[in-house]
């Protein structure tokens, strides 16, 4: 059982959080045989730091309903919300079990354990102000000369007052108010005993050794992270300067190949001309030839028109005969200009022929050359993609190395967290509670 305290000044972080309350009083007094209430209590605490720790959150419902049997058998009494607070902190639940804590510092004041959870959690949440403020406070409610009972509670609280402090001025220097430090932690030391200022300096080497240790490794592990980068850096410089030979080889061998199927196209044609043009002169004169008799034989067929016209027209046998006769010799003579034509139409068509096959040659060289040269272009296409690639990644090469790898910045994160220097000693926060009911 606790003894009934005296009441005290509200502390300022309590007053900041909203948590004063003027009219609670402390814990009942001691009592030499224990009461159904606190059997009750006892009994609902135990239950509840028992089901609190399941392995999910699934565990704080019924946390909280044996928490409410606790409360409703001594509503005064600040462990069961202390207790209720570990049991939000063994799930992570930080700013429930802040929010708990407080209220059992609201309970009883000289609740010392409580006190220790809300400093823990105001710099686990790096409100450090709030954190030297209630450092402060608790350092006045330390006891001055402890009992044997008390002793070893009470050095381990004096070294976690020292290992916050070790945090504050090594990982977190530069980051907060060294002067506000400074002059809490003077004003937090002048209230303790030799012994315990042992320890609080101890345990703040501690953590400052341990910060030296970390920082060190970091540093080496970057350092040794940045020759790694550096030699990977040159391995790919190397890598990429074979590819730059390979595309310029490349690019040139491309060039090179449209130049000779430009040749070769313009070759074909040329040839391919030289052929026509013989044929095509002879295709010319075979039309001019072929004009005058096509003349010819209009003429002749309409004089033979004209002639059976008057045959047909005139009574006189004697002319009838005459330009019957007349008629058939133009006949005669236009069969053989027909003929002439024929030939000359034949070997026209030959000539055509010729010249179409010619063509469908020039055809064919022009559709091999555009079809290399489509090759050629997706060929160089690609190999300009993988110039802009090489450049990219030569811009990359350039870049300084950093260091700055996944190992390196965990273990940053190790050196900068204030769970690497104080961590919160969950398993026997629990079993001091457990002890204070027996």
């Amino acid at each position: 059982m606790f003894p009934r305290r005296a009441i005290l000044a509200v502390p300022l972080y309590l007053v900041v959080f909203g948590l004063a309350d003027f009219s609670l009083a402390g814990p009942a007094a001691a009592e030499d045989k224990p009461s159904a209430a606190d059997l009750a209590f006892k009994q609902a605490v135990t239950k509840l730091l028992e089901v609190g720790w399941g392995k999910d959150l699934t565990s704080l419902k019924p946390a909280g309903e044996h928490f409410q049997a606790a409360h409703g058998a001594k509503a005064m009494d600040p462990r069961a919300t202390h207790a209720f607070a570990l049991a939000h902190l063994k799930h992570r639940r930080y700013t429930d079990a802040r929010k708990l804590a407080l209220e059992a510092v609201k309970l009883d004041e000289k609740y010392l354990p409580a006190r220790d959870l809300v400093i823990w959690l105001l710099m686990l949440s790096k409100e450090h102000q709030g954190a030297l403020a209630a450092m402060n406070e608790l350092s006045q409610l330390l006891p001055e000369k402890p009992g044997a009972l008390e002793i070893d509670e009470h050095l381990d609280r004096v070294r976690f007052l020292g290992r916050v402090f070790g945090y504050l001025g090594g990982p977190m220097e530069g980051k907060i108010d060294a002067a506000l430090v400074e002059a809490t932690r003077q004003k937090i030391t002048g209230r303790l005993d030799e012994a315990a200022l042992r320890e609080f300096e101890t345990s703040l080497k501690e953590v400052d050794d341990k910060f030296t240790e970390l920082s060190l490794s970091r540093d080496q592990s970057k350092e040794d992270a940045e020759k790694a980068q550096a030699a990977a850096k040159e391995r790919q410089a190397e890598r990429l300067d074979r590819e730059k030979e390979i595309v310029n080889a490349t690019k040139e061998e491309i060039d090179a190949l449209a130049g000779k199927a430009r040749e070769a196209v313009d070759r074909a044609i040329s040839d391919l001309e030289k052929k026509a043009s013989p044929l095509e002169r002879k295709l010319q004169d075979l039309v001019a030839q072929a004009v005058p008799i096509r003349r010819r034989m209009a003429d002749l067929s309409a004089e033979i028109s004209r002639l059976l016209a008057r045959a047909d027209s005139t009574d006189d046998p004697n002319l009838k005969r005459q330009l019957r006769f007349d008629a058939d010799r133009l006949d005669f003579r236009y069969h053989q200009l027909e003929r002439e034509y024929a030939g000359l139409d034949r070997e026209a068509g030959r000539v055509k022929g010729e010249l179409a096959g010619l063509e469908q040659q020039r055809q064919a060289a022009v559709g091999r050359y555009e079809r290399e040269m489509k090759r050629l272009g997706r060929e160089a296409s690609n190999l300009r993609k993988t110039a802009s690639r090489i450049d990219r990644e030569e811009d990359k090469v350039r870049e300084p190395v950093s260091g700055n790898t996944p190992g390196v910045r965990s273990a940053s994160a190790i050196v900068r967290a204030f769970t690497t220097y104080v961590p919160f000693p969950l398993e026997r926060e629990k079993q001091r509670v457990l002890t204070s009911l027996e």
